[in-house]
């Protein structure tokens, strides 16, 4: 069986958190595991690159949104909805900038590739295809 990759999505407005958040993903024992930090608005954007100046890993990828989306309670959902739609991994796992996941999160018992932790990754499918069975 094909081992599938996923992406963990973490939207950020610099919290100091954060850089843990990403460690917890970068640790992950699972190696196809990428992170994809959102920076939410440009008026973050040197707090944050300031907090991972010294990461430096393939799997991470620092990205930009012109504007703050996440104000009015949203708080990174709008990332979650419209990101989701927009990497190719096979899954797609959504961590908030101030929590972090268990080394093991994402190759642990209930994270199979037939079924990845429910509460946290939706499969995405790929050309219209359902996901494989």
């Amino acid at each position: 069986m094909k081992t599938r990759s996923a992406v963990v999505l973490v939207p950020t407005i610099g919290l100091p958190l954060v850089k843990l958040a990403v460690e917890s993903v970068l640790s992950q024992t699972h190696a196809l595991t990428k992170c994809m930090v959102i920076i939410d608005g440009q008026q973050y954007e040197e707090r944050v690159h300031h907090i991972f100046s010294n990461i430096k890993d393939p799997r991470l990828n620092v990205i930009t949104i012109p504007s703050n989306t996440g104000g009015k309670k949203y708080c990174g959902h709008r990332i979650y909805a419209a990101l989701a739609h927009l990497v190719n991994e096979d899954y797609v796992l959504y961590l908030d900038e101030d929590n972090w996941l268990d080394a093991t999160h994402r190759a642990g018992p209930r994270n199979s590739d037939r079924g990845i932790s429910d509460s946290f990754a939706q499969p995405t499918t790929r050309k219209g295809h359902e996901e494989e069975q």
